[in-house]
Order: structure tokens, then sequence, then C-alpha cells
């Protein structure tokens, strides 16, 4: 999700640039062809232009943030919920698995363990912290 947040803002960047590119030769046009100088009287200044265009990249990304920050959000308590049904449905393993001890038949038994808890939900082996 991160990547595609990523991807997203400079899909923005380029958008923003071609515009700027294209209004820099809709200008240039403009000028090459004589138009009346009163007409411009209306343009925004440079500066003010430029603060226009920066709180524009400011605002979108503060959105695209706070949606990425929202999908993070979503996936943990998808992942929280899924936790706490694990536990719920599989406590005498997990409670197998918290009394730790070193010998080799807990090693074995935790393996068979984590077996069948693998196979409960799938994404098990993957997750990390």
């Amino acid at each position: 999700m991160t990547e595609i947040f990523l991807l997203s803002i400079l899909g923005i960047f380029a958008i923003l640039s071609g515009a700027i590119i294209l209004n820099i030769m809709f200008n240039l046009t403009a000028i090459a062809d004589g138009r009346d100088i009163e007409k411009r009287e209306n343009i925004p200044s440079g500066k003010k232009t430029i603060y226009m265009f920066l709180s524009s990249l400011v605002a979108i990304f503060i959105f695209l943030y706070a949606g990425d920050l929202a999908t993070s959000k979503k996936k943990e308590k998808y992942l929280v919920s899924s936790a706490a049904e694990l536990l719920e449905e599989q406590k005498d393993i997990i409670g197998r698995l918290s009394r730790y001890s070193f010998s080799r038949e807990y090693i074995e038994s935790a393996s068979q363990d984590i077996k069948v808890l693998s196979k409960v939900e799938e994404k098990f082996p993957r997750l990390r912290l």
C-alpha cells in the first residue's frame, strides 16, 4: 500500500509538471501573438501563483497521507481482530506454546502446533513484526 501511495504522489507530480509546461507554452503563444497587455492585468502575480501551487501540493499530500493512514488503521484493525479470533479458537495450542521449556519434546510439539496454526490461518507463516 505504501508503494501505491508513493506512486500516486509521483503521478500527481507528473500531471502538475505537464500542466505547468502547457501553461508556459500557452503564455509564450499569447506573447508571440501580441495580445493586448490590458488583458493580462487579471493574471495573478508570480508569487501568488507560486503560493497557490505550493498550497495545492501540500493539500494533495495531506489528503494522500490521510488516506494512507486510514488504510493502515483498517489493516491494523483486521490483523488485531483476526489475531483475537485465532487466540479464542486455539486457546489450548497458544497455552502450550506459552509454557516454553528447553526440552526436545516441547520443540517437537511446538513445531506441530505451529503447523496446525499455519493451516488455520493461511497468513500466519508470513507475519513479521
